[in-house]
């Protein structure tokens, strides 16, 4: 996803849906193309989502974030201390990153 979108239009129509109104589809400039059943209140509703709808794809921000977080390496090596010789302390510290992490991206 491009920086400079202010809507994701996957993310948003998956909002719409959820939130029960006929659409047809939606683009990236935020043009939302409402089914013939779509009520003028489900259209008021759809502008509201719209109004309140976060482009960011938060799980990728956070898989970006885990990556800088901690390598991969990193985890193999602290899972196999901890599962074959009991050391958990190298576990535990990337636990203690990975819940800053978490904590960042909301």
């Amino acid at each position: 996803m491009q920086e400079h979108w202010k809507v994701n239009p996957t993310k948003l129509h998956l909002e719409l849906e959820a939130a029960g109104i006929p659409i047809d589809g939606v683009d990236s400039d935020g043009n939302i193309n409402f089914l013939d059943s779509a009520s003028e209140a489900q259209k008021e509703k759809a502008t509201k989502i719209l109004a309140d709808h976060d482009p960011r794809d938060l799980a990728e921000e956070r898989r970006k974030m885990y990556q800088k977080a901690f390598t991969l390496d990193e985890f193999i090596e602290a899972w196999m201390e901890d599962r074959f010789e009991g050391r958990p302390e190298k576990l535990e510290s990337l636990q203690i990153r990975r819940k800053a992490v978490k904590g960042a991206v909301k």
